[in-house]
């Protein structure tokens, strides 16, 4: 994180350590540069293979680039981008739902744009939390369907 801060501009973090996931656990910072949301997530035990795979590899520290968050609002378009990422022949790798603080879908566009895109439609929690991360900038205009 001192990296992101010190060389990129990140105004501080806001960490969520030992954040369960579906395959164990994963850590998590956020923070932002400008208006640009950056998302650190480091594998925790047994954590989730869509993130530890990325950098299995690796024999020291290492930050790859990950995904492209996209923020959507309403339900219609949550359920209009589902059936497009579908029909486009994307494989959704992971997709889920904390209630009344977000629901998130991970796409399969690595062979095509080097990179998973996430979407995700925050609930009145999830808001909050964003709200509270250091530097943040407002939210963005949202995806539509």
């Amino acid at each position: 994180m001192e990296m992101f801060t010190s060389r990129y501009g990140v105004g501080g973090f806001h960490i969520m350590r030992d954040t369960p996931d579906a395959d164990g656990k994963i850590h998590v910072a956020l923070g932002y540069a400008g208006k640009t949301n950056i998302e650190l997530i480091q594998p925790g035990e047994n954590g989730r293979a869509l993130y530890a795979d990325w950098i299995a590899d690796a024999t020291s520290f290492v930050c790859r680039f990950h995904h492209v968050g996209l923020l959507i609002d309403e339900a219609a378009d949550w359920d209009a981008m589902r059936q497009r990422v579908v029909e486009n022949g994307s494989a959704i790798v992971m997709e889920g739902e904390v209630p009344d603080f977000a629901a998130y879908l991970y796409a399969d566009t690595v062979a095509e744009l080097g990179h998973y895109l996430e979407y995700v439609r925050l609930g009145a929690h999830g808001q909050a939390m964003f709200a509270g991360v250091p530097g943040f900038p407002g939210f963005p205009s949202a995806v539509k369907g």
